[in-house]
């Protein structure tokens, strides 16, 4: 068929307002307003600070807590993440055996439930920075307790940590709150 007798009908009758009509926009406004409202939001966020400190203090071994954050649901409930980074510095003159850097963590019945350890194993010069970071889901409701820890030495002996330094609190709520 020759392209001149192909024509394009003008007078299509469509049973919507155009896109551009009032009417049709407020409808459809309306409808997103409801959606909003029955739907919420979406899920609250799992990503927001519940716990910062970074004011240094050196513990007894001279390493500073330089910073640490920690992330989770606000509040956080039984299920959701915890995430957590700190960052430590060797605030000696001297070199240190830095075996390890974690985040120890105890639910509220006193079981050791620590995460996000980075194996060092070498000597950490003065002054230089060592960061960390993991995340676990609080399992247990109650007050957890959170912070830095560190092993120096070559092995795992329990003899060179830095005890209760720093730990926070964070309380998790059960899930049905």
């Amino acid at each position: 068929m020759p392209p001149s007798s192909v024509a394009a009908s003008s007078s299509s009758v469509s049973r919507y307002p155009p896109v551009n009509s009032l009417p049709r926009q407020l409808a459809l406004g309306g409808i997103g307003i409801v959606l909003i409202a029955v739907c919420g939001s979406g899920p609250p966020s799992c990503d927001e600070i519940v716990y910062t400190d970074v004011q240094p203090q050196s513990s007894s071994h001279g390493i500073e807590l330089v910073s640490l954050t920690a992330k989770s649901c606000n509040p956080p409930k039984v299920g959701d993440p915890v995430s957590v980074e700190l960052t430590l510095r060797n605030g000696t003159d001297q070199p240190v055996p830095l075996l390890a850097v974690w985040v120890t963590a105890y639910d509220p019945n006193g079981e050791n439930k620590d995460f996000g350890y980075l194996r060092v194993n070498r000597s950490l010069p003065p002054q230089e920075l060592v960061t960390t970071s993991g995340e676990r889901v609080l399992d247990v409701a109650g007050t957890w307790e959170l912070g830095p820890h560190y092993a120096l030495g070559k092995t795992w002996n329990g003899e060179r940590y830095p005890g209760h330094w720093k730990r926070f609190p964070i309380t998790v709520r059960a899930a049905a709150e």
